[in-house]
């Protein structure tokens, strides 16, 4: 590692409009969505869409159906959405889900299931550009489905249609499906049990963070894990031995390259010539995400008014600055320290307060701004830290300031 104490402006720019932190947070394009308890209402197009789902349960060995004798059992509900396809066509959807509070177990199981941290997301774009590996992303189709075996007794009522109406039967649950609140877990445990088997190695502090080494320790590729979602990237034999097994052991939904969506970030690779050299370039924008978000409604007020907002401006104040603080900490640090601004006051914002979000909002919509990670070779490759504040710099006499640590090289950075 090299040190430095000093750093020049326009280093300090680079590196700061270079930041980003990852969310954990999934964002599914949809058209339409609703959600109707049980089945007694029979939603015109999802015929087929639930039979599909009730078909996956039978394939994978879910449940045993047994006879109704008074055991607890957890009801259970359909869940309609439209899934938006490549050709941007919608396709119906159907999901059934239990009501997992009704379970008597819920205080008693282990419900959690690790995603990659927001570091090793931003760690493993950086490599891609580094090793030039091509970007992919796959989804695991009914991932719950293909967890780990059910290790406690639960009782599940069918959903009505199942039988037509007529009561009696149960099912007793060798898999957990949605809804049940280890479910997430014990498809988690399967997954990483097969990529365990073909020499996953784990980060310590990151049990989501993956990566595969050839005999000689040369990188062979990486994973990062978000429930049914893969990042990947690697050389041929990894994609040969490592993933196609993946793909082998689970039904694969999707798969995408070179360009895509991936926990609402848009992103995108390319091939740049430099040199004479052609070099990965990743690109990653929400541009699609801030164009969806709606400005308050402040009606003929003023900028400067300085009553304090009612209740609906209030809560419409702070779903705006939550989308904002999504968005900056996404891809958008241009606009951080606005943002920062606008979340002091979210207790009681001012009708100026209300314009002042509209007009960052704005801004983050006419400023096409995006991350670009770019090639940094791994024999010039260092770590960089920086930070900065000032005393008392906000309005309300608090300080604000930042802090960013990335991989940086003689006249690249990536953060």
């Amino acid at each position: 590692h090299r040190v430095t104490r000093s750093m020049t402006k326009k280093r300090a720019l680079v590196t700061m409009l270079a930041m980003v932190s990852i969310a954990k947070l999934l964002r599914a394009k949809k058209k339409k969505s609703q959600e109707i308890g049980g089945s007694e209402v029979d939603t015109e197009g999802f015929e087929e869409a639930r039979q599909k789902e009730l078909q996956s349960f039978v394939d994978t060995g879910t449940y045993v159906e047994v006879d109704d004798n008074g055991q607890d059992a957890v009801s259970t509900r359909w869940v309609y959405t439209y899934k938006t396809l490549p050709d941007g066509s919608q396709q119906p959807k159907a999901r059934l889900v239990a009501r997992g509070f009704e379970d008597r177990d819920i205080h008693q199981i282990e419900t959690s299931s690790p995603t990659c941290t927001k570091a090793n997301f931003r760690l493993a774009l950086a490599l891609s550009c580094t090793f030039g590996w091509t970007p992919h992303h796959i989804d695991i189709k009914t991932a719950f489905l293909q967890g780990k075996p059910l290790e406690r007794e639960v009782y599940l009522r069918p959903p009505k249609e199942y039988y037509g109406g007529k009561p009696g039967k149960l099912w007793t649950m060798k898999k957990a499906v949605y809804g049940l609140g280890d479910a997430p877990k014990l498809w988690f445990e399967s997954l990483t049990a097969q990529l365990k088997s073909t020499g996953a190695k784990w980060s310590p502090t990151d049990p989501a963070f993956l990566w595969w080494t050839h005999p000689d320790g040369t990188l062979r590729g990486l994973m990062c894990l978000h429930v049914d979602d893969i990042y990947w990237v690697g050389d041929k034999s990894f994609d040969k031995g490592v993933v196609q097994a993946l793909r082998d052991k689970f039904p694969i939904g999707k798969e995408s390259s070179w360009e895509f969506e991936y926990l609402g970030l848009l992103v995108k690779a390319e091939l740049l010539e430099e040199k004479s050299e052609k070099k990965m370039t990743i690109t990653v924008s929400q541009r699609h995400y801030v164009e969806t978000v709606q400005a308050i409604d402040v009606g003929t007020t003023k900028r400067q008014d300085q009553r304090l907002a009612d209740k609906l401006q209030r809560d419409a104040y702070m779903e705006l600055v939550g989308k904002l603080l999504w968005l900056t900490g996404q891809t958008r640090p241009d606009i951080a320290f606005l943002v920062m601004r606008l979340a002091q006051k979210s207790s009681k914002p001012t009708v100026a307060d209300l314009h002042q979000a509209n007009a960052v909002l704005k801004r983050a919509k006419r400023d096409d701004v995006y991350l670009r990670y770019v090639h940094v070779p791994l024999s010039d490759i260092w770590l960089l830290a920086y930070s900065d504040a000032a005393w008392a710099n906000l309005e309300n006499g608090k300080t604000g300031g930042g802090w960013i640590v990335g991989l940086a090289g003689e006249t690249q950075y990536n953060v």
